[in-house]
Order: structure tokens, then sequence, then C-alpha cells
């Protein structure tokens, strides 16, 4: 079939038109994407010709139920799922196997076990370094003390278990996109972080299917992050307190939808220190509340507002003993709610070239 990408799923190859190797082929503990395919459709024993995809079905040796049976189509092969499978009757070289694996939609690690002939395929998500995972968890729990997570593809995880302690932590989405089936975390929230220092995000989509909040961060950035929420995610963003004068966190050129507070700031207990917050050029739709912050310096500008019940600039910022100041330059609010800054000396804030729609 060359290159043709075809409507069926691969669990191996076949590189024989042998008529007895084909009625001989089986493959064994075979898994596949029931997204892309029913779980009812028939595949065929094939040989790789170059032939439509139709023709070359038409005419196989055999037609069985997908459970036992494989396509000769080596540009499906990105489709495999994670699992070992067994290959009989045919024999291909990892090199070969490896070589169709790479594809557009990220990578997968192939291996041909020499004694069983079992084929282990797994999507590579994600590397540190030049260490790959096919676990987004495993490379994060093996990067959050001062490394950097590059993504290689797309990821879902079914259940996510909330991150403590990350430092210094670096995530590159290089544009993919994570989708979280639930997330798990006992009493803290359901925040991807919790509590994570210095944490750097950027170029990456998140997308919540049920409940989950994203990140608990005391300081660093958010850059380029783009937002969904599920139908039980509170908070996009939940910037915490720090033991340290000058932490901030900012954010820049995100996109948050669907959350019942898109960002919030914790007030800080004696000896604590709120966070600094920064939210630049980001756009908030759908979403309940917009902000509230109880930032000593809140900086928000050139961003657009779109619904909303309102956006609290300064949370009783001014109880504390301390200089406060409130940016809020060149945003679009529509329809956003209420606007206010509560107890603020409005000597601290500058409100201008807004406009405010709706």
């Amino acid at each position: 079939c060359g290159d043709e990408v075809v409507n069926a799923p691969i669990i191996g190859l076949v590189n024989t038109e042998n008529p007895e190797v084909l009625s001989n082929m089986t493959v064994s503990g075979n898994g596949w994407n029931t997204e892309k395919y029913p779980a009812a459709l028939t595949v065929a024993v094939a040989a790789m010709e170059d032939k439509p995809f139709d023709e070359v079905v038409a005419n196989a040796t055999r037609k069985e139920a997908r459970n036992t049976n494989l396509v000769g189509s080596v540009s499906d092969l990105q489709y495999m799922e994670a699992g070992e499978l067994k290959l009989v009757g045919n024999e291909i070289s990892e090199e070969t196997l490896q070589e169709f694996a790479n594809d557009s939609d990220g990578a997968y690690k192939v291996t041909i076990d020499a004694v069983t002939g079992n084929i282990s395929v797994n999507k590579i998500v994600a590397k540190v370094n030049d260490k790959t995972f096919s676990s987004l968890a495993e490379a994060i729990e093996s990067a959050k003390d001062g490394g950097t997570v590059e993504l290689m593809a797309n990821v879902t995880v079914d259940v996510w278990n909330q991150a403590w302690n990350a430092k210094d932590l670096t995530i590159n989405g290089n544009g993919y996109t994570w989708t979280v089936g639930k997330v798990e975390s006992n009493v803290n929230g359901n925040y991807l972080f919790y509590g994570a220092e210095n944490l750097q995000v950027k170029d990456l989509t998140v997308i919540f299917r049920t409940n989950g909040d994203g990140f608990d961060m005391v300081s660093g950035s958010l850059d380029n992050v783009t937002m969904y929420g599920g139908e039980k995610s509170n908070y996009a963003v939940f910037v915490g307190s720090s033991d340290v004068n000058k932490a901030s966190v900012s954010i820049h050129d995100c996109l948050f939808d669907g959350f019942d507070i898109a960002v919030y700031s914790q007030p800080a207990v004696a000896g604590k220190h709120t966070s600094d917050l920064t939210v630049d050029s980001t756009a908030f739709t759908n979403c309940g509340m917009t902000m509230c912050s109880y930032a000593q310096h809140t900086v928000f500008t050139n961003n657009s507002v779109t619904g909303g019940s309102e956006i609290s600039f300064a949370g009783a910022a001014e109880s504390a003993d301390r200089d406060n100041t409130y940016l809020v330059t060149g945003n679009t609010f529509q329809n956003a709610g209420k606007l206010w800054f509560y107890g603020a000396d409005l000597g601290d804030v500058t409100f201008a070239k807004n406009k405010v729609l709706g």
C-alpha cells in the first residue's frame, strides 16, 4: 500500500507475497485505537503491494476479525497502541519497524524480543535531556528538581496523580496537547501541580475532561498556555504565598476557558508574602470569576475578557502594612461583570485605556 494512510489499524508489517506465509500469519495480544476504528471492523492479512488499499483487502488471502490478524499498510503504524504484540511467520527488523513508527503525530519505541518474538510498541510522549519517556508522569518526576521536560507528542492521561515539590521545573509543550481524564489529589484541590516553585510552562494546551485544576504555583510563568476546564474544574491558576519577598507569577499570551475562577492569588498568612501577579495579553472566556488578586503588586494589561461575573484587582490587599500598586490598562472587558478594587487606596490604582463593553 506504500505510504497511503488507510482506514484500518496495523498490528504488524507483511513484506511478502508468499501465500503460505500470508495464510499462516497471526498476531496475538494486539491492541488498537478504538477511537479511530470500530471494534467490529474486519481486517485482512495482505501483502505490501503498490495498489490501492481497497484492492489489496479485496484480494487478500483471507479476512478475519481484527483481533487476530493484520493489515499491510506501513503508514498506519502510527495508530498502534502501547503494549506487547507477537508477530508470527514473518521476519522484519526493529529498524524497519522504527522507521515507520516515527510520524508527525509523534514517535514510537519499537523493540523485538530475540527469544520470544514479542514486539513492544510504546509511544514516546516526552524527553528529559536525551532520555525518552512513554509516561508523562515519569518524565515530570525525573525533572521536577531543576530539569526540563520536552513534549514530543499529544498525550492523554486517564488519571493524573497530583505532582508535589516541583522546583525550577520547565515544561516545553512544543505546541502539543495534554488531555487529562481526571485528577486525583486527596485533599489539596485537583491541581496538576501543588506548591510549585519557579515553574515555567510554555507552548502547551491542557484539556480537562471531567474535574481538574491547573497550576498551583508560588512562582514562575505561563507563556502561550491554553487551558480548557472540565465540568468540575475550579481554578486554572492558583497563586500561593511565599517565604520569598520578591516571588512573582507571570501569565503571558495564554487562554483560559471554562473555569469557575481563572486566576486566584492567595492572601498571605503571617510571615508569608503573597506572590506578585502579572497577567498580560491573555484571553478569558466562559469563566465565572476572571481573577481575584491579593498580590501586593498586580498588573493586568492588554487582556480580553468575555463573560464572567466579576474581576477583583485588590482583594483587601490594603489591609496589609505595605506599599501596593494596581496597573490595569489596555484591556477589553465584554460583559465581564463587576470590576472592583476592594478596599484599595485609589492613589495606588492606574486604570486607563480600557474598553468596558456590554
